[in-house]
């Protein structure tokens, strides 16, 4: 009888400033996949004096959000002079 591989499978990554904890730190956001049986989904877990607040969105929802993030800081920039 064999004994059973196990494996190693990342599914989440902490954000975070130098210096601060990535667990428990204020500026810490952890971004994680789950999937409840409706297909994969990000959940973005972020820490703050008030607590653990969580987003979770879908692939689609999320490259539009980085899309449009994006443009409006683009254009934040151009109002300020600021070169991209």
């Amino acid at each position: 009888m064999t004994t059973p591989t196990l494996c190693t499978t990342p599914i989440a990554v902490a954000i975070h400033r130098p210096g601060d904890n990535p667990i428990f730190g204020e500026s810490s956001i952890l971004v994680a996949v789950d999937d409840e049986a409706a297909g994969p989904f990000i959940a973005l877990t972020a820490n703050s004096a008030d607590g653990e607040s969580t987003m979770r969105l879908d692939p689609d929802e999320l490259e539009q959000i980085v899309v449009v993030a994006r443009e409006l800081v683009d254009g934040m920039n151009k109002r300020e002079g600021v070169a991209t």
